[in-house]
């Protein structure tokens, strides 16, 4: 007899990659549909009565909510008629219906004509994001690892998750990812009045970005997350990581109900629960997904740091127009002396409180460089606007971003020129010290890794925005920050004209 699990692999492995990545339609492990199917159906109270994959591919999360509801006493017949599943991809649908018809064999069903007619029309072309099937009854349990299509990528964004979109203007943001969309939807599918649960693999970008806030803060009333999971480990063939939620509407109407105390969170490609854990919620999606990596629990109370800086970055404009500027210190023309001689700093040339620039080789605009120079006009009082790159011409603090510590250095002649994705932090230049001191200690560290867990590129890392860093609290001790900034300026023996 087939194995039921290999046909839904094998339908994908004969798929193109490029096919698979314009879709953002990937097989999902057996281990991680087993692990969130036991964290989505914990015991016999929470066996569903339906349960729904809305973009079922090969069938995984449909075979692994079979098996999980025989394990805890359904009948094999019982469970295979409370399934149901849709995708928008005919191939896709074939094959999930070969996996339940091999399952039903290896568990002796013996279906009869009316039977397979009636599991073939449970799983149906078509898609979820415009409706169910008339025949479809309301799911109370919804599973599945929807496509994580996304507009910033040129993967396919079908019309229908468009006019989605559309319908709810204030949920999502432009570059929400189809995965986002799903996950709303798929809420929106089970009955208003009686509820239900979800589990869905995700990636692990909609625990912290942007575009996804509103529709963070509109489930967390509705459908609080009473189960997440997070991996370090790259499970899919596609470059992205994943987690995995579950979350349970409550009815009448999916009204606000309270948060469990602390929900179970599970880590590692087998899903394994995290013993232990006590205490209230964390207080993000974020913040779970951490903690089940091991992120320490912190707490900061001060005021946000806002009130005492303010934060630029560059964007592709700037990126661009520094590159064109750029050149090695070598190249300086003796007629450019009415120019001021800005060095072009990377986060490559930065560890905390060092700058390498001149020391070591740097790459920055798809090249290598020794001393890498900008020559900036100086700002004169009739100028009507600041030019971007004489702005930053002033000391601050340099912030480089997407690493796994903050590494600042505080840049007390202000002629370092930041490259995209260095983040420049103005203050009182009496205050510099302090804020480098501020990013280098441990607990902020911590608490930034929970706070915007997920949206770097490296699952160890953070990923800090201009905006973001205003909302860092402040020390409430000042006698300590005061102490931590002389530590800093002690290891900073630079002369006061030296970069």
């Amino acid at each position: 007899m087939p194995d039921p699990w290999t046909i839904g692999r094998d339908h994908e492995r004969r798929a193109s990659a490029d096919s698979r990545k314009s879709r953002g339609a990937f097989y999902t492990p057996r281990s991680v549909v087993e692990g969130l199917l036991r964290l989505a159906i914990p015991g016999q109270e929470r066996l569903p009565t339906v349960v729904l994959d809305p973009t079922c591919g090969g069938g995984a999360f449909l075979l692994g909510a079979l098996d999980r509801m025989v394990e805890l006493g359904v009948d094999p017949d019982d469970a295979l008629a409370r399934v149901f599943g849709i995708d928008i991809d005919a191939s896709a649908v074939a094959a999930t219906r070969k996996a339940l018809w091999a399952w039903a064999e290896n568990h002796d069903l013996e279906l009869n004509a009316a039977q397979t007619n009636g599991l073939d029309e449970r799983v149906a072309d078509g898609d979820a994001l415009q409706g169910l099937p008339d025949h479809f009854p309301s799911p109370d349990l919804v599973v599945g690892n929807p496509p994580f299509a996304t507009p910033l990528k040129g993967t396919v964004f079908p019309t229908a998750a468009k006019a989605f979109r559309f319908r709810y203007p204030d949920l999502f943001g432009p570059y929400t990812d189809l995965a986002g969309i799903h996950l709303w939807s798929g809420l929106r599918l089970m009955d208003q009045l009686t509820g239900g649960r979800l589990a869905f693999v995700l990636p692990q970008s909609i625990l912290a970005s942007r575009d996804s806030a509103s529709l963070r803060s509109v489930i967390d009333r509705a459908a609080p997350v009473q189960a997440l999971w997070a991996t370090s480990e790259m499970l899919f063939e596609a470059n992205v990581r994943v987690c995995g939620l579950v979350l349970e509407l409550a009815g009448p109407g999916g009204s606000t109900r309270q948060s469990p105390a602390s929900p179970i969170l599970a880590s590692g490609s087998q899903v394994v629960e995290i013993e232990g854990l006590t205490g209230p919620a964390p207080e993000s999606w974020a913040a779970m997904a951490a903690q089940a990596l091991g992120a320490p629990k912190v707490s900061l109370r001060g005021e946000p740091l806002g009130q005492m800086i303010s934060a630029t970055a560059g964007f592709r404009d700037e990126y661009y127009a520094l590159a064109e500027r750029c050149i090695e210190r070598s190249e300086r023309k003796p007629d450019s002396e009415d120019r001021i001689e800005a060095r072009v700093a990377t986060v490559g040339s930065l560890d905390p409180l060092i700058s390498h620039w001149g020391n070591r080789a740097t790459r920055f605009a798809k090249r290598s460089w020794d001393q890498p120079i900008a020559l900036i006009g100086r700002q004169t009082s009739s100028s009507n606007q600041t030019d971007w790159f004489q702005q930053q011409l002033r000391p601050k603090v340099l912030l480089p971003t997407q690493s796994k510590v903050f590494e600042p250095f505080v840049d007390r002649s202000g002629l370092l020129l930041p490259v995209t994705p260095l983040l420049s932090i103005h203050a009182d230049p009496e205050d510099l010290d302090r804020i480098a001191a501020l990013f280098l200690a441990p607990p902020v560290v911590a608490w930034s890794y929970r706070r915007w867990f997920g949206t770097a590129l490296s699952v160890s890392a953070i990923k800090i925005a201009a905006r973001d860093v205003a909302s860092i609290p402040k020390p409430t001790i000042e006698s300590y920050w005061n102490q931590a900034s002389s530590l800093v300026r002690e290891c900073d023996d630079r002369p006061p004209n030296e970069v």
